[in-house]
């Protein structure tokens, strides 16, 4: 599959220059312990995926919409911990008029970079509420596959 073409890309350079961010909204939160944690964090599959989609109330607002879900499995796969969290980043553009194609693309790079942290943040806390190793998640890298942005691997970190 191709990229988007020089003119997409410029276009998208256009918004992100004329683009504020005015607010994020946690709209949901999950977090359960399915099973019982593997003895030594390095004995496990985490498996990452996030959903993208965005709205437009106005020629000049949008806003887009995140669902992340981390499940981590122990060695026999069975899933022992999931967490989801739905996010939104809500924008306005304060000059000129761009079409649906570049407020998806911006949603798929500007808008993952800011919701993503929210995750992150929510996976380690859910992790502590639970009693389980903090799981991190990678940081957000631009570029990777549909549903695994350039994500190689979660990891675990060791209680001390």
């Amino acid at each position: 599959m191709n990229g988007p073409s020089p003119e997409r890309k410029s276009a998208h350079t256009r918004l992100a220059a004329v683009c504020d961010l005015v607010a994020i909204r946690l709209l949901g939160i999950r977090g359960k312990l399915v099973d019982e944690p593997p003895n030594a964090s390095d004995e496990m599959n985490v498996q990452l995926n996030s959903e993208l989609g965005f709205d437009r109330s106005s020629p000049h607002e949008f806003a887009v919409r995140a669902s992340f879900r981390m499940v981590a499995r122990r060695p026999d796969d069975k899933p022992f911990v999931e967490v989801d969290c739905d996010v939104a980043a809500s924008y306005r553009i304060r000059e000129g008029s761009f079409d649906d194609e570049v407020i998806h693309l911006f949603a798929r790079t500007n808008g993952l970079i800011h919701l993503w942290p929210y995750f992150r943040t929510h996976v380690q806390s859910t992790c502590g509420q639970l009693g389980i190793a903090p799981i991190t998640i990678p940081v957000f890298r631009v570029g990777g596959p549909p549903g695994q942005p350039s994500l190689k691997e979660a990891r675990a970190e060791k209680p001390e």
